[in-house]
């Protein structure tokens, strides 16, 4: 794993990179690098962010970590989400909370073995950031928490002052414990391969653990003796999800819930991408955004003993095609063709208006010109050229 982790981040509702950071293996004071979680990390770009730019009033911490452009859960660890943190094309963006600096509070929360532990805040911050919080405590993903006050599901994106939590109220916390262990290499389609994914045409009278959606499908074989399914190959609906073969255990059946001996997957009507290490080579291998378009499943033809591969880390990411378009590519240097609503996939937000303040590189893809610029001088910083996040040519 690299020796050091460029960050590029931006405030939340804000367009275009507010800076670079830089996370050393030297920062991991508390545990090993390759040891760490997600959560470990954005602690980290927390404290660097916060040392970039001090204020007495305001407060800076990660909302969320986008792996080229998708959200990734905090709970993963950090070798296993990026198996290869090395090159110079901007991978990581992290989108920042603000927290303005109000009068202090300390709420109380039922923890899963019904103790009581304590958070302190103000009336102004999200549940989100109580969540947040409580992942740092008890070490559960703010996506599988359950918090209720007086009765009520506590949404997260709103402030304690709507549900009127005060000074000293008890939240009550539930929540999917997911247990954490070393998984050995696994057994799955070789998804490198090209010459192996088939486009296989839609059938009106397919069973109904062969339904796909949209996005990822990742297929398995069901061995519950007690399921119609029972030995068939069943199709588990990941729609738009950042995907980890290693690391993610919650592969089902759709019919009697169980999990199953996972093989291969499938794509529809969306944009892709894989980066994984393969246990012979130990060798990082990645894609660029691939297209499955048209009324047909792209499937990788594998099964037990064809076209699969052993690997000791793989992660597919998928976004809706509409999504996907993250810079348009140009037939020349001009700014042709790009409107106010297209995103920019180094910061991950839209050009905006007006679109002239947008770069288009020598690969003719475009950015805005000040995330070119941040991303450049960064990558100056390091001795290392700057490359296109798109097609990783050198800007």
């Amino acid at each position: 794993m690299a020796l050091a982790i460029p960050v590029a981040w931006r405030d939340e509702h804000r367009q275009g990179l507010s800076g670079v950071v830089e996370i050393c293996a030297s920062d991991f004071t508390n545990t090993r690098l390759e040891d760490a979680s997600v959560h470990d990390f954005m602690a980290l770009v927390n404290k660097k962010v916060g040392e970039e730019t001090p204020r007495a009033d305001v407060v800076r911490e990660v909302k969320q970590l986008l792996l080229h452009g998708v959200r990734v859960r905090s709970s993963y660890r950090l070798e296993y989400i990026i198996p290869d943190l090395m090159g110079s094309s901007p991978r990581l963006l992290a989108t920042m909370r603000i927290r303005t600096k109000g009068v202090a509070m300390m709420v109380f929360f039922r923890t899963l073995s019904r103790k009581t532990a304590t958070i302190e805040c103000t009336s102004t911050d999200t549940v989100g950031y109580i969540k947040a919080r409580i992942e740092a405590k008890e070490g559960i993903p703010p996506e599988d928490q359950r918090l209720t006050y007086a009765g009520k599901q506590l949404r997260g994106d709103l402030p304690l002052s709507f549900y009127n939590i005060r000074n000293e109220s008890t939240l009550h916390l539930s929540a999917r414990v997911l247990g954490g262990f070393t998984i050995p290499p696994r057994t799955f389609a070789d998804v490198s391969d090209g010459s192996i994914l088939t486009a296989v045409e839609f059938s009106p009278d397919a069973p109904e653990w062969r339904w796909c959606s949209q996005g990822l499908n990742i297929e398995g074989r069901c061995l519950n003796r007690n399921c119609r399914a029972f030995r068939r190959m069943i199709i588990d609906r990941k729609k738009f999800e950042v995907f980890n073969l290693i690391r993610d255990d919650n592969v089902r059946c759709p019919i009697c819930k169980t999990n199953v001996k996972l093989i291969t997957c499938g794509l529809y009507d969306c944009c892709w991408r894989f980066e994984g290490v393969k246990a012979n080579t130990r060798v990082c291998s990645s894609s660029p955004w691939e297209e499955a378009r048209g009324y047909v499943y792209h499937r990788f033809d594998a099964d037990e003993n064809n076209g699969s591969v052993e690997w000791t880390s793989l992660v597919i990411t998928t976004k809706p095609p509409t999504e996907a378009v993250a810079a348009w590519l140009m037939l020349s240097t001009e700014s042709v063709g790009v409107s106010e609503g297209d995103t920019c996939s180094i910061c991950w937000s839209p050009f905006g208006s007006p679109v002239k303040r947008l770069t288009t590189t020598l690969c003719g893809h475009s950015f805005h010109r000040a995330c070119s610029q941040k991303w450049s001088a960064s990558c100056k910083h390091n001795n290392t050229e700057p490359s296109c996040p798109i097609c990783r040519r050198t800007f």
